[in-house]
């Protein structure tokens, strides 16, 4: 997992309910390993010159994901 994945996981799980936009392409990745959900019908917001970003929930497995590779949030495995 790249560290832009796991640095975006960390914000994810300090966000309140787990949620936050996230870039398309970190978004996607993470949906893919199922430790994200994008909602059937997508939230997105862009600015201009950047990429969009989705509405992006951890799920029950990022969140065990997270709780098991930080020893406290803040810290993340290195790359």
């Amino acid at each position: 997992m790249t560290r832009n994945m796991k640095e975006t996981l960390e914000r994810l799980f300090k966000a309140e309910g787990h949620t936050d936009f996230v870039a398309l392409s970190t978004a996607w990745a993470l949906e893919r390993r199922g430790l994200v959900s994008i909602p059937s019908t997508p939230r997105q917001r862009t600015a201009g010159g950047q990429f969009p970003e989705y509405w992006a929930t951890l799920t029950a497995e990022g969140r065990k994901w997270c709780l098991e590779h930080y020893q406290r949030v803040g810290q993340y495995d290195a790359p």
